[in-house]
Formats: structure tokens, sequence, C-alpha cells
């Protein structure tokens, strides 16, 4: 989770475009602009199912909004390990 922060928030020399897309990125639609929401990337193989830009979609998108859009890793990383996903279960 820490290392999609990251990614999204430009921890990182990576462009999110080559790891993520965004829902509305291309286009603005109301309530979603700065969610950092994921969309997951369909694909004809299943190995690309292991793939970590694959994996992590899911689990981002359950995460509060509020947690998504923290200002800085710091309190990502200290909100991350307080906050439990919505079948209970700490991250």
């Amino acid at each position: 989770m820490i290392q999609a922060y990251k990614v999204l928030h430009g921890g990182n020399d990576v462009d999110h475009r080559q790891w993520f897309e965004l829902y509305g990125e291309n286009q603005i639609t109301r309530g979603q602009q700065g969610e950092y929401k994921l969309k997951t990337q369909r694909s004809r193989l299943e190995l690309r199912g292991n793939f970590f830009s694959q994996r992590v979609v899911p689990k981002w998108n359950d995460l509060p909004e509020e947690l998504r859009n923290c200002p800085n890793l710091e309190m990502f990383k200290t909100s991350i390990r307080t906050t439990k996903t919505p079948g209970g279960a700490s991250l």
C-alpha cells in the first residue's frame, strides 16, 4: 500500500500512468476529482493478475477516501496502521 501511495502521489520518479489508471483521469466526472480511485485493467492473460499493479487495486479502493488522499507519506503510514478494512481486518 505504501508503494502504491508513493507511485500515485509522486513519491517515486515513476509516472503513475505506467502502472495504474485512475477513474476520471481522462474525463472530468462529478465527485471523482482527486479521489485516487483506481480502475481494474483487463487482461487476456491470467499471469497479469499476479502483477503488483493488479493485486493492489481492490485493496487500495477499499481504503477510506481520506486515507487515499493523505497529504504526506508519514501521515499515510500512521493512518494505515490503525485503519480496518470493511471486512473488519486490520491492514
